[in-house]
């Protein structure tokens, strides 16, 4: 549970309020000679900034927060080349200008693609800080070149998302633009940030791209808090799964705790009645029913953290933000089991010391 409040308060390095997400699947025979770009994506995405309520729209071919992708290696001009194994190497989206700032993320260094970026104009590409800080250490990396497929000029630097998950640190990423990259831009998801209600504006977008291709499907519409629930949907079921039985396990540990202890102090009322003849006053007895009952209670902890510690490591795969070992929630079960023992043996020691002396000598 705290692991997923955890993963709960990761910033994804996006803006996911106020977004709309939709994808379309354009068939590569459709729009021939490499002319998708500038028959489907661009006049969609124009028509789409024109509604009443969008802020801003781009398309990218792989959403954030998506546990898949594309990646290759590259090779960094000016640099030997390296060992099969050992090059770098890198996750690849494809991108329209204006994506970056519906998604709210930062350019770091240089400039965003734009309208100069065509497909007959300089081939460009703009890298993540993660890929910056891997392969570009202590350097400038704006103006240099880098071959994922053909050579390429890096114009930006983006700050880095948690595109792979919000469990995984941002990966080293390449952007390329969608006006120059005709290859891969069939698939694409459209990103629109508005100032309302994003499902308010659904339709409205929805037909802004069939306006521009009647016979185009739309699909996959959720908002990007949908997206961000959706992909700790895993980890959700862990919770209420390994929830459950810990909660059930702790309800039968308590229940059989209480009822041992319990029945333990019940057995010893015959013993309180002679103390108590004998001149021991009711708190001396509570005292000494607790102060045992205390005892046996760390014994009992003291074996059961040790199983924990050993037996949690196994839990490590589902954890993140806490250690299988964490001290807090070792700490909070401990402390709830011990009040369960003490309140268990108080119960009956308080009843027994509210008896005559001479009806407990006689209790069996």
């Amino acid at each position: 549970m705290r692991s997923f409040l955890a993963l709960n308060a990761v910033n994804p390095g996006i803006v996911t309020s106020g977004v709309l997400t939709m994808s379309v699947s354009v068939p590569d025979g459709k729009y021939p000679n490499g002319t998708m770009w500038r028959r489907f994506y661009e006049p969609a995405l124009d028509r789409i900034r024109s509604l009443p309520g969008v802020r801003e729209t781009g398309v990218i071919t792989l959403l954030p927060l998506t546990d898949w992708g594309w990646n290759g290696e590259f090779h960094i001009e000016g640099r030997p080349p390296d060992q099969p194994g050992h090059r770098p190497f890198a996750e690849y989206r494809t991108i329209s200008p204006g994506y970056f700032r519906t998604m709210g993320i930062r350019i770091l260094q240089g400039r965003d693609f734009d309208t100069r970026d065509s497909a007959t104009s300089l081939a460009v590409v703009m890298i993540n800080d993660a890929l910056e800080k891997r392969y570009f250490a202590g350097e400038n990396p704006i103006g240099r070149k880098i071959d994922p497929d053909g050579w390429k000029t890096i114009v930006g630097v983006v700050a880095g998302i948690r595109q792979a998950g919000l469990d995984r640190a941002p990966l080293p990423e390449l952007y390329l633009p969608a006006s120059q990259d005709a290859n891969s831009i069939s698939g694409m998801t459209f990103a629109i940030s508005t100032s309302v209600d994003p499902s308010s504006v659904t339709r409205a977008v929805t037909s802004a791209i069939r306006s521009v291709d009647p016979l185009q499907p739309v699909f996959g519409v959720k908002t990007m808090d949908r997206v961000v629930r959706d992909s700790l949907s895993n980890q959700r079921v862990y919770m209420w799964l390994l929830g459950s039985f810990a909660a059930l396990a702790l309800m039968l540990a308590s229940a059989g705790i209480y009822g041992v202890m319990s029945y333990l102090v019940t057995q010893r009322t015959q013993e309180f009645g002679v103390r108590m003849a004998l001149g021991a006053s009711a708190q001396d007895v509570l005292r000494m029913v607790l102060r045992q009952s205390l005892m046996l209670a760390a014994g009992g902890l003291a074996i059961g953290l040790t199983g924990a510690l050993l037996v949690t490591r196994v839990l490590s795969d589902f954890l993140f933000g806490v250690q299988p070992s964490d001290p807090a929630t070792l700490a909070v079960v401990s402390a709830l089991l011990t009040a369960v023992a003490l309140l268990a043996a108080f119960v009956p020691a308080l009843r027994a010391t509210k008896v005559d002396p001479m009806i407990a000598l006689r209790y069996e």
